[in-house]
């Protein structure tokens, strides 16, 4: 293959990595400032003692946005709410606390100061799930920066496209293939076609094929 074909098609990959974690870092920068808002408006709340109705009805028109997007950051595995005998298993935090948390401050008196226990746990979770986003950024950024990085995506990319456009058409649904693009098998291949992909063009720029086939083939027959 010619080089400069080689290097075109390296630096196409490239580009195409590039602009995949581009758009990554920016959906995450999204996400980071829609519970950075959330989080804003749920202290706006609080700090009125649950008198904000305005602000609550924001919450709660929110609130099932905001629990898809936390995803398994915003489910306890187990959880006994104050006062119960059982336990709930995958207890969604942000759905259920926070008509909790409404219940809690209108019967202040008698719930043993429930609502700074459902605030301080509504509260840990959005910062901890802002703490997530903002690490998964800083990352993007540093992928950004290395080369391997750019290609393997690159590569990554070039493999999703039947997947992207299998969803679009919908043959396939939306989560299921998101799943697919984002799974272990997929970095496995996307990782080993990169390697693979970078020695061949080392070869092809370096010596070109044909004579690495002439170097190796000696030492072969040897064996």
């Amino acid at each position: 293959m010619d080089r400069s074909l080689i290097l075109l098609f390296l630096l196409a990959l490239t580009a195409s990595g590039f602009f995949k974690l581009f758009l990554t870092k920016k959906s995450l920068e999204r996400d980071f400032e829609t519970t950075e808002t959330y989080f804003s408006n749920l202290k706006k709340y609080l700090s009125s003692q649950g008198k904000d109705n305005e602000t609550y009805s924001w919450l709660i028109f929110k609130s099932n946005s905001m629990q898809r997007a936390l995803g398994i950051y915003g489910i306890f595995n187990l959880y006994k709410p104050p006062g119960y005998v059982g336990q709930y298993r995958n207890y969604p935090i942000v759905v259920n606390l926070l008509p909790e948390l409404k219940k809690a401050f209108q019967d202040h008196l008698f719930l043993n100061n429930l609502d700074n226990s459902y605030a301080d746990i509504l509260q840990e979770t959005l910062i901890r799930y802002l703490g997530v986003l903002a690490e998964s950024i800083d990352q993007k950024r540093l992928d950004m920066k290395n080369p391997f990085k750019l290609i393997r995506e690159g590569v990554k990319l070039l493999f999703a496209l039947p997947i992207l456009v299998l969803e679009w058409v919908g043959i396939l649904p939306e989560r299921y293939g998101s799943k697919l693009i984002d799974s272990l098998l997929m970095r496995i291949i996307s990782s080993t076609f990169t390697i693979i992909g970078l020695i061949s063009a080392v070869i092809g720029i370096v010596t070109g094929w044909d004579s690495f086939i002439n170097i190796i083939q000696p030492i072969i027959f040897e064996f």
